[in-house]
């Protein structure tokens, strides 16, 4: 049991137990299961309805494995496995039973990790201002190269951010050497724009 632990953990995949709430990621009648919650490194991966044993492996996407344990006899697999500890980048959750073989991708960036669905998804973005700060949140779906402008009442750029080709955006930014007036703040990110108009008082 030491020799796990201390394995998972070379591996930055800690098993732990947590309380909070998750969005899961699954198809209809999907027998794999992967909750996520934003702005939290951590995944509750369920597995049903296969046969046992199967394996479950998490490995990057060069092959590399991270994470390969059995599981020899369960109605239904439930873990929550940490993730801190890995680099951004792209990876795989392989089941692999005597039927066959399924995976899952999965991607870590920044504070985040997000399913594949997820991460192909209608691109959204929200802007959140309060008195001098405004919050930038942004899931770039499709990966394109993205940048923020602010424009005052005469349409002057007087702030531009380049956010390159992150997947998840999250930039906080102090409005208080702004002048007061109307602003007006455009994200562009490929062929899509966002618009949110706001007052510095």
């Amino acid at each position: 049991m030491k020799t796990k632990i201390k394995t998972i953990a070379q591996a930055a995949l800690v098993i732990v137990a947590l309380l909070t709430s998750y969005n899961a990621s699954a198809y209809e009648g999907d027998s794999i299961v992967i909750h996520n919650h934003a702005g939290i490194k951590r995944v509750k991966i369920d597995v049903l309805n296969i046969d046992t044993p199967f394996s479950l492996t998490i490995r990057e996407k060069n092959g590399v494995i991270l994470h390969k344990e059995r599981v020899k006899s369960s109605a239904q697999f439930s873990k929550i496995f940490n993730m801190s500890e890995l680099a951004d980048g792209e990876y795989i959750l392989e089941i692999k039973s005597v039927k066959g073989k399924q995976t899952r991708t999965f991607f870590v960036e920044g504070a985040n990790v997000l399913t594949k669905d997820s991460a192909d998804s209608k691109n959204t973005a929200s802007f959140v201002v309060n008195k001098n700060t405004m919050l930038l949140s942004y899931i770039n779906g499709s990966k394109d190269y993205s940048y923020l402008q602010l424009l005052n009442a005469n349409g002057d750029v007087v702030f531009e951010d380049h956010l390159n080709n992150l997947l998840v955006i999250q930039r906080q930014y102090n409005l208080s050497k702004l002048t007061k007036g109307s602003y007006t703040a455009k994200l562009y990110s490929g062929n899509q724009s966002y618009v949110s108009e706001f007052c510095v008082k």
